[in-house]
């Protein structure tokens, strides 16, 4: 369900996702493409793209809006909450 291709051990801290990894993830676990959510957030493909692939350049309002159209809380979108099956469902808004 989240594999996000690394051999990871369960609660080893190098397993830990990034921004752009944790959006990839939840957009694939939601079954939405780039142009999908792109037009949810009413932007062209190639800017949502810079957004998912670059998040820490991305302003706080585009992050909020890209957790909403993910259907999830902003603090588990930046990970203060670990990603897994469990995590998302209970964050779902």
């Amino acid at each position: 369900l989240f594999n996000t291709g690394r051999n990871c051990k369960r609660g080893t801290k190098n397993c830990e996702m990034n921004l752009s990894e944790r959006i990839k993830t939840i957009r694939y676990e939601r079954r939405l493409n780039q142009r999908g959510l792109a037009e949810t957030l009413g932007v062209t493909q190639q800017s949502y793209s810079q957004v998912e692939n670059k998040p820490e350049s991305a302003k706080l309002s585009t992050l909020i809006k890209v957790a909403d159209a993910l259907g999830v809380k902003l603090s588990f979108l930046v990970g203060e909450t670990e990603i897994n099956e469990q995590s998302v469902r209970e964050n779902l808004k």
